[in-house]
Formats: C-alpha cells, sequence, structure tokens
C-alpha cells in the first residue's frame, strides 16, 4: 500500500514496478540485464541511474591447480571464467584475464591454464564453455579461440610436443555426475588451417575418468578410469584410437595420475590414499612392475614429481605435505598447512612449492627452508549457501566482514581484491574429515560506529546438550592493528540471539549494544566500570543494563537511528519504538501484513525505517509514524546505505538461477535502478567510499554471488554507464570511485603545472597570440585596447597554471594578467584615445577626481580614462591632421575651477 501523501501518479508507478517485479520473478531475464520477460504489457520504468559492475574481487583461486609463469615471478590462478595473476614476492593480484565474455573472455568456468610451449609469453586457457584461447598476458590481448564443442575438463601440454593438447571432456548431460560420460581428445593447436573434423582425435570414451596426463616426450598418454588406467602410445593418424592401441592395466579408483620426468614410469594416487608406482618398457606396456607406498588416509588429491625424478610430493584431506624418496619409501612431512590440499605445482627455478588448499589459499613454500614465504588468501567462506552473518562493513578500514572458517571471522579488502585479517573467535579443528564433530559457529557480527568495539555471537548445539551461546566484545588494539578479546559473556540468553546491533551515537560517552533473542526478550549492554565488590575499582567491562520485552512476541530485529535517540524492536508483525535512555516505549506501529518481521534498519540519517518481511518490504516516515510506500515483493536480502537514504533489495530466483537486484531511495517508491544477474545473491551490504567520494556520500554495493565472488556494483547515470569503456582493473577503479568528479587540486599540480591541460593551455595561447596580433594592427596607437580586445576573448587566468620554470617574469605577465582582472571604465560617448591632445595639468586634475566638489561639476561630467604615456609619445611621432586635437580637447567637459592660463598651452612646446 502506498500512504496519502504520495501523488496519484506514484502509485500506477508503485502497481507497475509491483506487477514487473513479480513478472521478473516468474519470468527471469534470458538476454541482456535489465530486461523482464513477462507476457502481459507493462509501462516502461524511466531508470534515474544504472548499476554497472566496476570490479569483481574473490572467487575460488585454489579449485584449479596453479601455473608458475617462466621467470617463477608470477602465478595464475583460475578463478571463475577468469584468470587472476598473482605476484610471488608480494602476493598481490596484478592482472585479471578473461574478465567479461563480452570482450572475448570465457563465459564458464577456467579449469585449466599452460603456457605455451613456443612462446613463454603466451598461456593457454580452457573451459566449461567448452573453448581454447591463447592470450598474451603481458599485454592482456586474447590472441586465438579454438571451439572444442563440449566442456573441457582438463588440458594437458607437452612441452616436447607444442602442436597437440590432450582435453578430458564432458557430454552436456544434465544427469548426475555418474551417468556423465567423457571423451579423451588429442586437439591441434597449431598455426596451421584445418577443418574442424580433423583437428581432433578421439582416444577414449569413458565414464568415471579423473586424471590424464602425457609423458614428458610426448610418447606416452595415460588415463584413469573407474577400473583400468589406459596407456596410449602416440601415434599419427585420422580417426578414433582403436582399442587394439590401448594398453589396460589393472588399477581402479584412480584419482591422481603423473608421468616421471626422468625414468618409464607412472606414478598413481588411488581413493585409498595408495600412491602406486608403475615401471613400464616400451617393449612390456602390458605388464608394468608395480610397487606401493601408503600414508594417507584417504584419497590421494594432490601428486608432482620433482625435476630430478627421485623424489614426489603428495598431498590430500590430511592437511600435510608428504615428500617421498620413491627408491627407498623414505617420507618427510611438512604438516599443519591450514587446510585440505588440491593441488601441488614447483616453479621453474625449483625455489617454491605451489600448494592450493581448499580453504581458498595459495601458499608458496620455500623449498630449501621448507617454511611458508607467502599466503594468498582468498574468501574463506567456501559453502554455497549464504553465511551466517552476512556481510558486515569495518568501519575503520571499510573493509568487509563475514564468518570464515569455521569458528572465525575474515576481513577482506573489495578495492585491492586482498585478504586484510582473521580473527579466530571460537577455536577449532579444520579437519573436514572429521564428520563426528560439531563446531562452533559465528552467527553474528556488529561493528561500533568508530570501530572502537566488535561484537561476536557464537553458538555451538549439537541437537543434543543444551547449546553453548558466548557473547564477545573486542576492542581495537592500535599496536597489533587489530581486535583482542575484552569481555565474554557466557549464556547471555536463555535461547538463540537472533540479532546484534550497537548504538551509533555512543561513540563519546559509555557504549551502547542491544541482542534479541527467542527468549522473547531484548537486552541493553553497556561499558562499565561499576561491576560490583568482586572486581576491582579500575576495571571495565560489558555488562547488562536491562531487560526489555513486549508482550509474549519474540523479537526478531533491532536497529538504532543515527542520533540513538529512538531504538526500533520488530516483536512479530509490529514495530516497537523504545527510549534506549530511560527504558520505556513510546509507539507501537502495525505492519500492512500480518507476517513477521526479519529485517529492521533505519535508512542513513533520514526520518526512514525500513521493514521486511517474507513477502512485503514496507519504509516507515517517522515524522508521521505512517507507511510512506509498501511493496508486496519476496524479498531475499535487504540492504540499507549509511550515508544516503538508499535501499537495496534482492529477489532470488532459484529455480533458474538468477537473481533481480533493485535500488530505491527511501523517500520515493520508485526504483532508481534495476539489475538482472544470472548468480544467486548470498548477501549484499552498502560499502562507503574513502576519500573525496565519502565527503559527497557515496558508496558501492558488494554482492556475494554463489560462487564466491565479491561484485562491486556502481551506481552511476546511464549516459556515462553506456560510454564506460571497462579497459583495465585501474581503470575501472578510477571510473568507479571518480565518476564524474573534476580532479582535485595537488600540490604537484602547482608546483609542476597541469598536465592533463598543457595541451588545451598551448593551444589556447597560440590562439590567443593571434587575435592579439589582429587587434595591435588595427588598435596600434593604444595598449589599453589591447588588453581590452585580450580580456574579452576570456578569462586567462590559467596562466599561472602552467610550470612555474616554464614561467616568464613578473614584469612581463603582470600587465596582462591585472588587464584580466580589472575592466577599463570608458565613457560611450568619449572620442578615441589617438585623436586627442592632452594637458599635464588636466591629466592631474582629472586623474584625482574625488579632490573636486560635487556641486562644482557639471551635470554631464563622465570620468574617463586617459592614454598612457607610449600612446602620447606614439602621437608625438605620428603626423596628424590639423586642427583635430585642438577641436576635440574643447569638446572636454571641464570643472568651473579650471581656469588657468595653462589650458591654452600648446602640449608639442612642452620641454619634458
Amino acid at each position: 500500500m502506498v500512504s496519502k501523501t504520495e501523488k496519484t501518479s506514484n502509485r500506477q508507478s508503485d502497481r507497475s514496478i509491483k506487477h514487473e517485479k513479480k513478472s521478473a520473478l516468474t519470468n527471469p531475464p534470458s538476454g541482456a540485464a535489465g530486461t523482464v520477460n513477462s507476457k502481459k504489457q507493462t509501462p516502461p520504468i524511466h531508470q534515474r541511474k544504472s548499476l554497472v559492475v566496476s570490479k569483481t574481487a574473490g572467487g575460488k583461486i585454489s579449485e584449479y591447480p596453479i601455473v608458475f609463469t617462466k621467470d617463477s615471478r608470477y602465478v595464475f590462478a583460475c578463478t571463475g571464467s577468469s584468470i587472476k595473476i598473482y605476484s610471488v614476492a608480494t602476493g598481490a593480484a596484478l592482472k585479471v584475464l578473461s574478465k567479461t565474455g563480452s570482450i572475448g573472455g570465457h563465459t564458464k568456468a577456467v579449469t585449466n591454464v599452460a603456457l605455451n610451449p613456443k612462446n613463454a609469453m603466451q598461456l593457454y586457457s580452457s573451459s566449461l564453455d567448452g573453448s581454447l584461447k591463447l592470450w598474451d598476458y603481458n599485454d592482456d590481448v586474447l590472441l586465438k579461440t579454438l571451439h572444442v564443442g563440449q566442456p573441457v575438463e582438463q588440458m594437458v601440454i607437452c612441452p616436447n610436443d607444442p602442436e597437440y593438447a590432450y582435453l578430458l571432456t564432458s557430454n552436456n548431460s544434465h544427469r548426475a555426475t555418474i551417468d556423465k560420460e567423457y571423451t579423451i581428445y588429442r586437439y591441434y593447436i597449431g598455426s596451421d588451417e584445418m577443418l574442424p573434423g580433423k583437428r581432433r582425435r578421439v582416444i577414449l570414451r569413458t565414464t568415471h575418468c579423473h586424471a590424464i596426463d602425457v609423458s614428458l616426450d610426448g610418447k606416452y598418454v595415460a588415463i584413469g578410469s573407474q577400473r583400468f588406467v589406459n596407456i596410449w602410445p602416440v601415434t599419427e593418424g585420422e580417426g578414433e584410437v582403436p582399442p587394439s592401441q590401448l594398453y589396460k592395466w589393472s588399477i581402479p579408483n584412480s584419482r591422481k595420475l603423473k608421468f616421471s620426468p626422468t625414468k618409464p614410469s607412472l606414478a598413481v594416487g588411488n581413493v585409498v590414499g595408495e600412491i602406486l608406482l608403475c615401471y613400464f618398457s616400451p617393449d612390456d606396456l602390458a605388464n608394468p612392475k608395480i610397487s606401493s607406498n601408503h600414508w594417507h588416509s584417504s584419497e590421494v588429491r594432490a601428486l608432482q614429481f620433482m625435476a630430478d625424478g627421485i623424489y614426489a610430493i603428495s598431498g590430500g584431506s590430511e592437511c600435510v605435505l608428504v615428500f617421498w624418496q620413491l627408491e627407498t619409501g623414505y617420507k618427510q612431512f611438512m604438516p599443519r598447512l591450514g587446510g585440505e590440499i588440491n593441488s601441488i605445482s614447483i616453479s621453474p627455478d625449483h625455489k617454491y612449492y605451489c600448494v592450493g588448499l581448499d580453504d581458498n589459499s595459495i601458499r608458496l613454500i620455500n623449498a630449501i627452508t621448507q617454511k611458508i614465504d607467502q599466503v594468498i588468501q582468498g574468501l574463506q567462506y567456501g559453502d554455497d549457501t549464504a553465511p551466517l552473518t552476512g556481510l558486515v562493513v569495518e568501519p575503520r578500514n571499510r573493509s568487509v566482514v563475514l564468518n570464515g572458517v569455521t569458528g572465525n571471522v575474515q576481513f577482506y579488502n573489495c578495492a585491492s581484491d586482498a585478504h586484510v585479517s582473521e580473527n579466530e573467535v571460537v577455536p577449532v579443528s579444520r579437519l573436514q574429515s572429521v564428520e563426528r564433530l560439531t563446531r562452533a559457529n559465528v552467527q553474528h557480527v556488529a561493528f561500533l560506529s568508530n570501530g572502537e568495539w566488535m561484537a561476536t555471537v557464537d553458538i555451538r548445539d549439537d541437537l543434543v546438550n543444551t547449546p553453548e551461546q558466548h557473547l564477545k566484545f573486542w576492542r581495537w588494539d592500535p599496536d597489533t592493528q587489530s581486535y583482542v578479546l575484552h569481555t565474554r559473556v557466557v549464556k547471555p540468553h536463555a535461547g538463540k540471539i537472533t540479532s546484534l546491533t550497537f548504538n551509533p551515537a555512543s561513540t563519546r560517552g559509555r557504549p551502547m549494544a542491544i541482542t534479541t533473542s527467542k527468549d522473547k526478550t531484548f537486552k541493553v549492554w553497556h561499558f562499565t566500570s561499576d561491576l560490583g565488590r568482586a572486581y576491582d575499582k579500575d576495571e571495565e567491562a560489558w555488562t547488562c543494563r536491562s531487560i526489555g520485552l513486549y508482550r509474549r512476541d519474540i523479537p526478531e530485529a533491532a536497529s538504532f537511528s543515527s542520533d540513538g535517540s529512538i531504538l526500533a524492536v520488530a516483536f512479530g508483525p509490529l514495530v516497537t519504538l523504545w527510549d534506549p535512555y530511560e527504558n520505556c516505549i513510546r509507539q507501537v506501529l502495525a505492519q500492512p501484513s500480518e507476517e513477521n518481521i526479519h529485517t529492521l534498519q533505519f535508512v542513513g540519517d533520514s526520518p526512514y525505517l525500513l521493514t521486511a518481511s517474507k513477502h512485503r518490504v514496507t519504509v516507515w516516515n517517522m515524522l508521521t509514524c505512517s507507511v510512506w510506500w509498501s511493496y508486496k515483493i519476496k524479498s531475499s536480502y535487504v540492504a540499507v546505505d549509511t550515508v544516503s537514504p538508499r535501499i537495496a533489495i534482492v529477489c532470488n530466483n532459484e529455480k533458474h538461477h538468477a537473481s533481480l537486484l533493485a535500488v530505491f531511495d527511501a523517500k520515493s517508491a520508485t526504483p532508481l535502478a534495476l539489475r538482472h544477474a544470472p548468480s544467486i545473491c548470498n548477501a549484499i551490504t552498502f560499502v562507503p567510499r574513502s576519500g573525496k567520494d565519502a565527503i559527497k556520500q557515496r558508496s558501492d554495493l558488494v554482492v556475494l554471488t554463489d560462487s564466491l565472488a565479491l561484485d562491486v556494483i556502481s551506481i552511476v547515470d546511464p549516459s556515462s554507464a553506456a560510454t564506460a569503456k571497462p579497459s583495465s582493473e585501474k581503470d575501472t577503479k578510477a571510473t568507479s570511485l571518480h565518476e564524474g568528479v573534476p580532479a582535485e587540486k595537488t600540490l604537484l599540480n602547482d608546483i609542476f603545472g597541469k598536465r592533463t591541460q598543457e595541451r588545451a593551455n598551448k593551444a589556447e595561447e597560440e590562439k590567443l597570440r593571434t587575435q592579439t596580433a589582429a587587434k595591435l594592427r588595427e588598435q596600434a596607437m593604444q595598449k589599453e585596447s589591447t588588453v581590452e580586445a585580450r580580456t574579452s576573448d576570456g578569462d586567462h587566468s590559467d596562466i599561472l597554471g602552467a610550470p612555474s620554470h616554464a614561467l616568464p617574469s613578473v614584469e612581463a605577465v603582470f600587465e596582462t594578467f591585472m588587464g584580466s582582472l580589472m575592466q577599463l571604465r570608458i565613457s560611450e560617448d568619449a572620442a578615441p584615445a589617438d585623436n586627442m591632445d592632452v594637458d599635464e595639468t588636466e591629466s592631474i586634475e582629472q586623474s584625482t577626481p574625488h579632490h573636486q566638489p560635487h556641486e562644482h561639476q557639471s551635470e554631464s561630467f563622465t570620468l574617463e580614462e586617459l592614454p598612457s604615456l607610449n600612446a602620447y609619445f606614439a602621437d608625438l611621432v605620428k603626423p596628424r591632421a590639423n586642427g583635430v586635437a585642438k577641436a576635440h580637447h574643447q569638446d572636454l567637459p571641464s570643472s568651473d575651477t579650471d581656469v588657468s592660463d595653462e589650458e591654452d598651452e600648446d602640449p608639442s612646446e612642452i620641454d619634458w
């Protein structure tokens, strides 16, 4: 419903928006974003703003194998449909390949990357979109695209046979994985033009294929299937490889295959944790000699040979890196890596072991010291479901905070796409294979507005015993630049805590926090030193100050106004307004529907309050205590901007794996912008911008997708969004942070000049010289007229914006600069200055008119500017017509007191 304060036109637009949103949920977009497929024609909505993805941070960086560059200075990580390049020295993300599919990138997940054996500055990539792409990663240029036609799950390129790639592809069936069929190809990737049918050669069609590998010399290919390991000695030819050329080894349930770089042997890691070393000879491929090495308790997930072929490295779910001496069976361990091992890579200079862990991190281990030199950490939240804490913004550094691995909270910077820090709220084991162990999870995170305090709620519930719940308050430590535990409250409520928030206006005095619980109460917590006799006199801690309840309803959410004077608590379908300092209820607001409210937030520094239930979003006006506008919509997530009156609403469509994002201004029911995304949103928040944009109250939307990516969405004008070209990460960042903002004046600009305006200033100066020369030819006898002509062409004060070492002397620019500031006051009926002779006495008297009484002046007297001495001397040299100067002199107005005999004196006879 819409309140009476809205106009009739707004009501009609609201109804159209409701219909459009409902259509968007039932019929998600199949084409471009911003379109709604509906059978009924609805009036189009004029969007005043546009939502543009300015940056994509996060993503799964360790799901697929990591590849080094030839100089071992950088690593490539497959992250969704993109390829991120990280620095080995700093761990920073330097570049992103395949940003979007619209500019030639992959449209689905990238599964493998490999350096081009012919050119180390080029990179091959394979993807589930059924294509192979060749990149110049140094210049970020797509060189070639090969269409395979089937999702490519693995790609191997032999350095000694660079013309061919061996691909493991799957069919396009949507059936379960157990019924999926796989095809292994030998695919031509050379530069010669060939027909698509001749580019590929089928080696084997099978089910349950998990790994393929090719020997270093390119003579053998190994394929691991459900019951056998198939060996194919590479032969040339066309058509499918006949089964007679394949040798089957009876090794079931293989997971990893790796050829030795020095000997004719193959290492096979199976599902039970064994590593089988198979020695073969070209003459007897059917009967290999097999030796077993067993340490892992579960399947071998990573296997790699060292360059000498004597040692091998393996890893699995035990979080332990195992070094094998294959001849003797001697083992060496590197435990407690922090997560299950997915992949292992060795740098070309043999200095680093690169380990990809299941906690979405990449660890670079020094091969000599056996210590971790660098950690590249992505988002640690590895589940596809929504994080329990949602996305919370840390006020100090504007980092995004969410519950990472079990029992921890992670701080992640979206602007730099980097992990900032991690707080261990509950110490737990990170071994994921222990299924019977029930771990504690962080449920809620909140920050004080100045970032001094952080509060967390963690709970452990095994559904058998009494749940363990703790409320913890953490204080910012400037020395360690992290939050340190200050107060731990055991069993803060009898029931599960449903919300946690701070009073934003309690930064100067005693901080205040609110918790709501399913025990039908809410508690007010404050920081105090009055703790009782059991504590020291100067000891301070958080304690419960008061308890509130309303009827027998369960409070689901609570929120403070921006000034902290109003506390709103949602009890079922009712909104209760409290005075947090007097502990008394002030008002009760009834929802338009009877659904329980699950989200309650004040909208920035405005008189609006947002409430959201299962099927309705309502905005209240606190000045009138009435509904301002309301939508009947199934909202999945709602976010409120803290620096502007903007609201973001997300509606997920699980059936079509799509989502709709709508941004509103709280004072209007018409959306500012709409955006359709082909992904599920798991959390959303507003992140205030820093620097100059913070003063202008600008924020960016950060959306956590189901692929563990953080999409930074900027709200821009449609005209600027249409002309924007995402060229690089740096350019995209500059566009999102400084859209439409003029360049700020800095000290370097004052010293060295404005480099961006250098060419424009030179062109303007050249134009000015041409115009000045033309004016000088016309008015060669008066310099003031030339100054006036320059001034009339425009303001030339920008001449001082040039570099200080390039400016002319002060004497050269003074007269031009002053002439541009002060306009000459010349009477309209005054004669030109080059046609009159000037008397010295008249010059003195007229230059000081304030000494003459007003009653002695003529009514027609006007103050005139006199020519300069340079113009006068020019008149002496130039012959002038007789009588002209004298006649003009007689027409000049004079005062009654000016009766001196010097009026009749000829100026040409004065001895200057």
